[in-house]
């Protein structure tokens, strides 16, 4: 009887040690989740907060696109400056490539309002549309509502100009496209 009160003994023993020892994870284990949760965390966290980034920056990038366009055609301009038209319009919800005269004394200069892309599916990055509330400032902080790129590609606007620090199109917080006094496009803050 002795003996096989010394063999619950032991084995109540060896329970407790074998128990105290399966609580709790690993080290390993634990890695293992933090690095699942992590990789989860970049994938899947962005597409869950929607697509207003993916907007503004495809919006950020479509006018760097259009500026670099309309400024690589005026720099290509063979013909007399009077008679073309490399001018970049800002109204209330887009920004576009400016109409060319198609009548008049002025055959090929500026007309009023935007460039008409409806027949001309290729044209369409001439003009940026649905943009919501943006601000198009010179150097000294003032709206500006054309810009105009001569044959050396730089800037001239209808207010002020683009001398250092140069001008801005803000879109929202954090997407903005500065243009330098030289003609410099680029993406900024």
């Amino acid at each position: 009887m002795q003996e096989v009160t010394i063999l619950k003994g032991e084995l109540k023993g060896l329970q407790k040690t074998n128990i105290s020892h399966t609580r709790g994870f690993t080290l390993i284990e634990l890695i293992v989740v933090i690095l699942l949760i992590a990789v989860l965390g970049v994938t899947a966290l962005p597409k869950l907060q929607g697509t207003s980034d993916y907007t503004l920056t495809s919006q950020r990038d479509q006018l760097i696109s259009l500026l670099r366009t309309v400024q690589m055609r005026a720099m290509q301009n063979t013909q007399n400056d009077t008679n073309t038209c490399h001018r970049i319009i800002f109204q209330s919800d887009k920004i576009g490539l400016n109409a060319q005269n198609t009548s008049g004394a002025n055959i090929g200069g500026c007309g009023n309002g935007l460039i008409n892309v409806s027949n001309n599916q290729t044209s369409d990055f001439l003009i940026i549309e649905g943009l919501s509330p943006y601000t198009a400032t010179n150097r000294q902080g003032s709206a500006i509502s054309t810009m105009d790129f001569d044959s050396w590609g730089r800037t001239t606007l209808n207010v002020g100009n683009c001398a250092k620090p140069g001008c801005k199109i803000t879109l929202d917080t954090g997407y903005a496209v500065c243009i330098n006094g030289q003609g410099y496009v680029n993406a900024c803050q």
